[in-house]
């Protein structure tokens, strides 16, 4: 598969041109009615049970039913299948707290070229790449493009997005395994003097609290091993009127609310990057960096 778009450095400055008014976000989003108490919604805490049920069953459920009637699928083919196969529909989002229209498509370029921006030169200086929460492999296959002859290997908590992973990269180098983050002795497969990536694309996310799982990292990493995070932060949000309704929808999903605190807290961690709320394909859940070790 090649991605055409991305050739080098791709520059921070966002392509969206229709700005919209946050007084109008109510018309592209449900959540504002909700959050005001307007309209009738259940959360429930989030649990294994929960993402089992949300992500395995859910979401990777249909993507494996999805990859039985589509064998020869590709990771990009199962990426639009799960945004909703519609490139042409459009959608509202956001770079920091200003608000865009724009097509799915280019919503979705913008957002790998971000990750690519991000995560590519971390990658570049390790000899061993890991994607934490991999799902089925989308963007450790993006990443293999660029990087090739690197050690890739993905771990991953629903078991039907590790079917489909081991499926579509039957014949890549490529090794999955599952991890549970909220086992207190969870592993990775290099040793602490291996160089070392690991990355996250919304996965901390759904630990309200990140603590246990970060303390079990820092007491098994080594001196070169980096991580990088593609994850909302809670305390990153404003106390603007967009900055409010973003903690409204953290506390009412049960999503993490301690991330940038434990990594600032910790003795033992060294922040080496941040990139605050640079897009959110979702308007009230933006996506941050934070890169440590």
């Amino acid at each position: 598969m090649s991605y055409g778009w991305y050739h080098g450095t791709v520059s921070s400055k966002h392509p969206f041109k229709n700005a919209i008014d946050l007084q109008d976000l109510s018309q592209w989003s449900l959540w504002p009615a909700r959050l005001l108490g307007l309209e009738t919604f259940s959360t429930e805490k989030r649990t294994i049970k929960k993402m089992e049920r949300e992500y395995n069953k859910d979401k990777y459920g249909a993507c494996l039913e999805y990859l039985s009637t589509h064998p020869h699928a590709t990771p990009e083919d199962l990426k639009w299948f799960e945004l909703g196969q519609d490139k042409t529909k459009e959608i509202c989002v956001a770079c920091v707290e200003s608000l865009f229209r724009t097509t799915h498509k280019e919503a979705w370029q913008y957002y790998t070229d971000e990750f690519l921006r991000h995560i590519l030169p971390y990658a570049q200086s390790a000899d061993i790449i890991y994607d934490l929460g991999c799902g089925y492999g989308y963007h450790l296959d993006l990443l293999k493009q660029h990087l090739p002859h690197k050690k890739f290997f993905g771990g991953e908590f629903a078991s039907n997005a590790l079917t489909i992973a081991k499926k579509i990269f039957a014949n890549s180098r490529v090794t999955f395994e599952q991890i549970d983050l909220t086992n207190p002795e969870f592993i990775f497969p290099f040793g602490k003097n291996d160089s070392v990536l690991i990355f996250t694309g919304y996965v901390f996310d759904n630990l309200p609290s990140v603590k246990d799982a970060i303390e079990r990292i820092v007491s098994i990493k080594g001196k070169q091993w980096n991580i990088g995070l593609i994850e909302p932060i809670f305390e990153w949000c404003s106390d603007s009127l967009l900055g409010l309704l973003r903690k409204k929808y953290t506390l009412e999903n049960d999503y993490n609310r301690d991330l940038l605190t434990i990594l600032e807290s910790h003795p033992n961690i060294e922040i080496i990057q941040k990139d605050k709320e640079f897009f959110g394909m979702n308007p009230l859940h933006p996506a941050s960096f934070v890169c440590w070790r």
